[in-house]
C-alpha cells in the first residue's frame, strides 16, 4: 500500500473512531436522561418554593443552606458537562466531504472489477453492491430528493423523477440503456444549470464550475469546502462521458453499467448539494 493510500486509510479510521466514540458517549448520556428529568422537576419545585412565597412566610426563618445549593449546582455541572451546540449546517458540510470520498472509492472499486480476475471481480461486486444496499437501507434517494427540492426548481425535481423511473424501468427490463443514460444526463446537466443560475449576479453572466464554486460553496474561496467543490468538476465530466456512452448504447464494462452509474450519480449529486450554500 502506497503512503497516500495508507494516509487515506488512517484518516478514515480516525473518522470511524470519532463517530463510534460519539455514539458510545451519546448512549451513555441517554441512560441519564431519566435522572436529569427527575432532578429537573425537583429543581423546579425548589425554585417555586423559594421564589413564590407569600409575605407572611418570611416570619419563618429559612434554614441557611446556601452552601448546600452551591455545592448542588456545582456537582451537577461537573457530572453533566454541557454538550456542544451542534450546527446542522456543519453536519451537512461534513457529509458532503464523505459523499465526495465515497464517489472516488466506489468508482475505484468498480474499475478494479474490469481487471477480470476472480478476486478482482469478487472484490468489486462486494464493495459496489454493499454501497448500493447501504444507500437503499438508508433511503439516500429521499435525502437527494429533499436536497433538490430545497433548490425550488420544479423542472429539476421532474428530471430526478424521470431519471428514477428510467433506471427502474431498465432494471425491470421494460426500457433501454439509452433511455436511462439520457435521463441521467439530463439530471446532471439540469443541476449544473441550476447551480450556475444561483451563482450569477446578473442575467446572462458567463459562468463556469470554478466561478460557481467560488461564489456558492459553503466555505470561503480557498477553504477546504470550496476546493472540494472545485475538484468535483472532474468527477462530473467523467460521469458525463460515461452517460454519453450509455446513451449511445456502447458497452464499456462496469464503468458504463446503468445501475453502477446511477449509484455513482446519486453519490455525486449528494456531494455537490451538501457543499453548496443553497
Amino acid at each position: 500500500m502506497s503512503n497516500p493510500e495508507q494516509g487515506m486509510l488512517n484518516n478514515l479510521r480516525r473518522k470511524y473512531n470519532h463517530l463510534s466514540d460519539w455514539l458510545k458517549r451519546h448512549k451513555i448520556a441517554d441512560e441519564f436522561v431519566g435522572d436529569v428529568q427527575r432532578e429537573l422537576r425537583i429543581t423546579e419545585w425548589q425554585i417555586d418554593a423559594l421564589d413564590n412565597r407569600p409575605n407572611e412566610a418570611y416570619e419563618v426563618t429559612f434554614p441557611d443552606i446556601e452552601k448546600t445549593f452551591d455545592s448542588d449546582a456545582g456537582a451537577w455541572e461537573a457530572a453533566l458537562p454541557q454538550m456542544p451546540d451542534y450546527n446542522r449546517r456543519h453536519m451537512i458540510q461534513a457529509s458532503g466531504f464523505s459523499a465526495s470520498g465515497t464517489v472516488s472509492i466506489y468508482e475505484y472499486a468498480s474499475r478494479v472489477g474490469e481487471i477480470g480476475t476472480d478476486d478482482a471481480q469478487e472484490y468489486s461486486n462486494r464493495v459496489t453492491v454493499t454501497l448500493q444496499d447501504i444507500y437503499a437501507d438508508q433511503d439516500r434517494l429521499s435525502q437527494l430528493r429533499n436536497a433538490i427540492n430545497e433548490l425550488g426548481n420544479p423542472n429539476l425535481e421532474a428530471r430526478l423523477d424521470e431519471a428514477i423511473q428510467a433506471c427502474n424501468r431498465y432494471s425491470a427490463g421494460t426500457s433501454t440503456r439509452e433511455s436511462a443514460g439520457i435521463h441521467m444526463r439530463n439530471l446532471i446537466d439540469g443541476l449544473k444549470g441550476e447551480l450556475f443560475e444561483l451563482a450569477r449576479v446578473r442575467a446572462g453572466e458567463k459562468m463556469d464550475w470554478d466561478l460557481m464554486s467560488e461564489r456558492i460553496a459553503r466555505g470561503a474561496k480557498g477553504s477546504p469546502v470550496h476546493l472540494e467543490l472545485v475538484s468535483l468538476d472532474t468527477r462530473r465530466l467523467s460521469l458525463i462521458e460515461r452517460l454519453s456512452q450509455i446513451a449511445k448504447d456502447r458497452e464499456g464494462g462496469i464503468a458504463t453499467d446503468v445501475i453502477n452509474t446511477w449509484t455513482t450519480l446519486q453519490v455525486f449529486l449528494l456531494a455537490v448539494l451538501r457543499l453548496v450554500d443553497i
